[in-house]
């Protein structure tokens, strides 16, 4: 469980850091329409990852 726990925290973090990428982009408004597209896609793939990773671990609390 660890381990698929881990992976879902890598893909959550590499979903940030594209989104964040893609803001600094729009922000200075050099994204064309199909970046914009990736931003709201990695908004929601972070999101999902981060959903993930929080139903896995109220299913299977870590153990102590």
């Amino acid at each position: 469980m660890k381990e698929i726990l881990e992976y879902l925290e890598r893909e959550r973090e590499r979903g940030l850091k594209i989104h964040e990428e893609m803001d600094k982009l729009m922000e200075r408004g050099e994204a064309n329409d199909e970046q914009e597209v990736d931003w709201s896609y990695y908004e929601g793939y972070a999101d999902g990852m981060a959903a993930a990773i929080n139903k896995l671990q109220e299913t299977f609390p870590p153990e102590q």
